[in-house]
């Protein structure tokens, strides 16, 4: 004889995590902490961008390749002259061996001026003859060229 097989149900017992209780007042105390931490955040990130200088930008000279340079650790030396001294405070030019640095506007610190400059440095040496960086921030208005080499 052959047993007849009978379909049993399945069970299937769902187990869900276990929160502490919490009353509808809790919740409407972290919905509005979240709330304001969110608008703290928004308050903070835009307080943020406006201390950012608003423009920054550095573009290499179209021209490469001439021999007549200084090296970049004369380049580094001229940075330190230049944004060391007060020369980033307003328009200047000082001549570096076959180089050339010239400002047009000024710096809101000195340390805009290194960064700059080495902005500069790190984008076109070794590629093309020189760059420009130019900076807007409350105010200052800065246009900094650093000729590396004298190719005219």
């Amino acid at each position: 004889m052959c047993a007849a097989r009978v379909a049993r149900p399945l069970r299937i017992q769902l187990q869900t995590p276990q929160f502490p209780q919490t009353n509808l007042t809790d919740l409407i105390f972290i919905t509005i902490e979240m709330q304001f931490n969110l608008a703290s955040f928004a308050v903070a990130a835009v307080a943020a961008a406006y201390a950012l200088p608003t423009a920054l930008a550095t573009a290499c000279y179209n021209a490469g390749g001439c021999q007549q340079c200084e090296t970049e650790t004369s380049m580094y030396d001229a940075r330190q002259s230049f944004c060391g001294s007060n020369d980033w405070q307003g328009s200047n030019s000082i001549g570096w061996g076959w180089g050339r640095v010239t400002l047009d506007g000024s710096f809101a610190t000195s340390q805009e001026c290194f960064d700059g400059f080495d902005s500069i440095i790190q984008t076109c040496y070794g590629k093309k003859d020189g760059g420009i960086y130019t900076y807007e921030y409350n105010g200052h208005n800065a246009r900094l060229d650093v000729d590396f080499c004298d190719c005219e």
